[in-house]
């Protein structure tokens, strides 16, 4: 912003703030990005979609396993887990689930990038547990 337009904006719409010197908004700001409910609710957020995209592709894995189609994701698995929640949790559905990507290509792209890992470094895989790395770090499958 123009800098007399600033000056404009300071004194039609914060008039006490139009004769503060600079370092007193630069306080308001750094206090403003130190926020903790912010900070916290980012944080949380982001512990969920990293939860929720853990939890892709370990589906993923259980539907390459059981040899079905990649759209059993979207028609009877995410239903189930909605129809699990409401009945026997007696909670409402989670936000993160109705997100979760599990469409057929999806699926079938988290297949892939399972199958490049372990065509990679086969020999530290086990048939019974499969380990694969998302967003830098080793997650275990059961």
């Amino acid at each position: 912003m123009k800098p007399s337009r600033l000056q404009e904006h300071l004194s039609t719409k914060h008039p006490n703030g139009k004769d503060k010197p600079i370092e007193y908004f630069q306080e308001i700001y750094k206090k403003f990005q130190n926020h903790s409910i912010i900070v916290a609710s980012f944080k949380k957020q982001h512990a969920a979609n990293e939860d929720g995209l853990i939890a892709t592709y370990c589906i993923s894995q259980l539907i390459a396993k059981s040899g079905k189609s990649y759209n059993i994701g979207e028609t009877v698995i995410i239903p189930s887990i909605k129809e699990f929640i409401s009945t026997v949790m007696h909670q409402d559905i989670p936000e993160i689930l109705k997100t979760l990507p599990l469409s057929d290509s999806t699926v079938k792209q988290r297949i892939e990038e399972m199958a490049v890992n372990v065509e990679k470094k086969p020999d530290k895989y086990s048939p019974k547990l499969f380990i694969f790395h998302a967003i830098g770090r080793v997650y275990h499958c059961r």
